[in-house]
């Protein structure tokens, strides 16, 4: 983990053991930079879906041991993210949107982390470069204590 004055950059293992030291980064990190609780808890659930899908099918299994990078930038209205993985070529925002309206019983399982992507975060994007995903988002901060 390498955290500076406004950023932090954390190398995980594919290995969902990982999401407990990703979660304690998150949290310290905006809690050194002054991030609101409730944008702090976006984050951490964002990133946490997010690896968690890496790590279940961005791989074959017996693949080996292989590293999801996690960076994060305190800008002055946002937190600029970044995840990037080489595991299989995987958009996310090519993902249909879930019917969250429908009866829990009748909705496939899957699918909520990308809705919660779309729905907490700004400014999505992803590309595929050198055999890798790279995806980035920004979760806007309140300004003059709105709500985030």
């Amino acid at each position: 983990m390498i955290a500076t004055e406004s950023s932090l950059e954390l190398v995980l293992r594919n290995d969902l053991a990982e999401l407990d030291r990703l979660a304690a980064a998150v949290e310290d990190f905006c809690a050194d930079q002054g991030v609101p609780m409730q944008a702090a808890y976006h984050l951490n659930l964002v990133l946490d879906e997010l690896v968690t899908n890496i790590v279940s099918y961005g791989y074959d299994e017996g693949s080996g041991e292989r590293e999801i990078r996690i960076s994060l930038k305190r800008e002055p209205a946002a937190v600029q993210v970044g995840v990037e993985d080489d595991g299989r070529p995987f958009n996310p925002l090519e993902v249909a949107q879930p019917d969250v309206d429908a009866p829990v019983e009748t909705r496939p399982i899957g699918g909520l982390g990308v809705h919660f992507l779309r729905t907490l975060m700004d400014e999505l994007c992803y590309r595929r470069e050198n055999e890798r995903n790279k995806l980035c988002f920004k979760k806007p901060l309140p300004q003059d204590g709105a709500a985030a």
